[in-house]
């Protein structure tokens, strides 16, 4: 292939941990001094009592009758200090254009060197994936700023006299001369593969999946706006004309309240230069979506205000992660009294937002106790010895143990599917062994199995505590063969509000095993009162 571009970049380093160039090893572990030149890296290439360090960058811009090249090669070559052998690295950064249809094809070989070792990546492009030349553009910025320092002279060869960037110079040689710029590029590779395009095509340049590739194309007859919608499920003559005006182009926040408030609600709603900012708004930044039954409930007025707060978050008004909380408040507040949206400016939704945010965060206050039958909690609780199996049933005891033990079993408690129970030497109450039994069920009724036994600060427990560990497990399998293992709820008390729920078994759609939840979901959202003792956070 002729070569139209080429530059080689070499760094050295030489670190040496002995003046002399024995044959035996010297006992210094530390670096004495260091050399960046070729000289110094020649001259104890084969020192043991020396680490020496070549890179080489390569960069080549090359084409014959078929196709245009821009690589990107490097090579690596390192001994440590005390070893005999190298250890060799290499890899390779490509695009390739093919003349004759104007595909592009980008990748990568790691460790080329290797028959057997290497790595292989290989994809076509397709414009919307990613800025390709921005992504090679910053790895010769990177071997710039890795190799043209001050303290590391660079030998630099470039042949065929050529002083150009590589990668204008491989837009040149695609585009026969006709641009020097990346949209230039990207248009001229549009235009050789039919593809029918906007002025402001480069707003998608990296919108991602899904990907408008030739087979979706062809289905509109090269359209790529036509194809792009379709693929992204977008309507309308009126959004059409928004993504040929918008200068960028983020679905997040767009994708979000169409989901949210419905899509055909924000294109009726809103106006052409409303959408455009909410396509150009941002980062990948989106919105916490409720539950799609509480929107469907809320009101007209309140879808309106909503909206209107969402707007001014993206104007710059608002924080847009502020109204993502309020969203939640939104949800959580509903589940236990009714709540109406009804600031539409910044003040009164300032003014809302502190309000909902107290009401919030009473909801993290909740005193728990779990409901298992009496004469269950009877038969575990026997002693065994000198020792007392305790059943773990409210907020007060789940704290205890977790200020006793230094772990975190009091987050435990709102665990539908767990059973805890502190097993407590009668005359030393904080000699204890913190036991989680799993609750499952086998297809008929709910069986408990042993899943966690531990000691403070969640240690191992020795040998001392088998016998009594394993009469309480049979103890327990024993109440639970029996069909005595049948009650399991919690009761919550927030705020002078009574909370209660039951068990729910929720069989999977994958055949795996049914899990154990609440059958009221308010008992998830509600945070449990926190101890007075400072606990470790420590995963039981």
């Amino acid at each position: 292939m002729e070569v139209s571009f080429k530059s080689i970049f070499n760094k050295y380093r030489t670190d040496m941990f002995c003046e002399t160039q024995d044959d035996e090893l010297c006992d210094a572990k530390t670096i004495i001094r260091s050399y960046s030149d070729i000289e110094s890296y020649l001259k104890n290439y084969g020192n043991k009592n020396s680490t020496v360090h070549h890179q080489r960058h390569t960069i080549v811009v090359e084409r014959d009758e078929n196709k245009i090249c821009l690589k990107i090669f490097y090579y690596e070559k390192r001994r440590r200090v005390g070893k005999i052998f190298f250890a060799k690295r290499t890899s390779i950064d490509f695009i390739t254009y093919r003349v004759k249809d104007g595909a592009l094809f980008y990748g990568s070989v790691g460790n080329y060197h290797s028959k057997r070792g290497s790595t292989k990546r290989l994809r076509r492009f397709v414009f919307g994936q990613e800025d390709i030349l921005m992504r090679k553009k910053s790895i010769i910025r990177d071997i710039n700023g890795l190799i043209c320092t001050e303290e590391n002279k660079v030998e630099q060869i470039t042949e065929c006299d050529s002083k150009e960037d590589p990668i204008i110079q491989f837009i040149n040689l695609v585009t026969n001369g006709g641009c020097e710029d990346y949209e230039g590029f990207y248009k001229f590779i549009l235009k050789k593969q039919s593809v029918k395009f906007p002025n402001n095509i480069m707003s998608f340049i990296d919108s991602g999946y899904p990907i408008v590739d030739k087979k979706s194309r062809d289905k509109f007859d090269g359209k790529y706006i036509d194809t792009f919608m379709f693929n992204r499920g977008y309507e309308g003559k009126k959004l059409k004309r928004v993504l040929h005006k918008v200068k960028k182009f983020n679905p997040e926040v767009f994708d979000s309240i169409s989901k949210f408030l419905g899509h055909d609600y924000i294109i009726k709603t809103l106006t052409d230069e409303e959408l455009i900012e909410v396509f150009q708004f941002g980062g990948n930044q989106f919105f916490f979506l409720p539950e799609n039954s509480l929107i469907k409930n809320c009101s007209k007025n309140e879808k309106k205000n909503i909206l209107k707060i969402i707007l001014l978050s993206i104007k710059g008004f608002t924080d847009i992660n502020i109204v993502s909380d309020h969203l939640r408040f939104y949800q959580t507040i509903n589940k236990f009294e009714k709540c109406v949206w009804r600031s539409s400016n910044l003040k009164e939704f300032t003014d809302e937002h502190l309000s909902w945010s107290n009401i919030f965060s009473s909801y993290e206050e909740g005193y728990f106790n779990r409901i298992y039958s009496e004469k269950f909690v009877k038969m575990v609780e026997m002693s065994i010895g000198t020792y007392d199996p305790i059943i773990l049933k409210s907020s007060d005891e789940y704290n205890e143990e977790s200020s006793v033990q230094s772990n975190c079993v009091r987050t435990y408690i709102k665990k539908a599917n767990s059973l805890i129970v502190s097993l407590r030497d009668s005359s030393n109450y904080k000699n204890r062994a913190t036991i989680e039994y799993r609750i499952f069920f086998n297809g008929k009724t709910l069986e408990l199995k042993r899943f966690q036994t531990l000691g403070r600060f969640n240690r191992f427990l020795d040998k001392t505590w088998d016998n009594e560990i394993g009469i309480l497990d049979n103890r327990i399998y024993g109440i639970v063969k029996n069909g005595l293992f049948v009650d399991l709820g919690i009761e919550v008390n927030l705020n002078d509000i009574n909370i209660k729920s039951n068990y729910k078994v929720n069989n999977a759609t994958d055949n795996s095993t049914p899990i154990i939840e609440w059958d009221n979901d308010k008992v998830d959202v509600i945070g449990q009162k926190d101890s007075d003792t400072d606990i470790f956070d420590i995963n039981f």
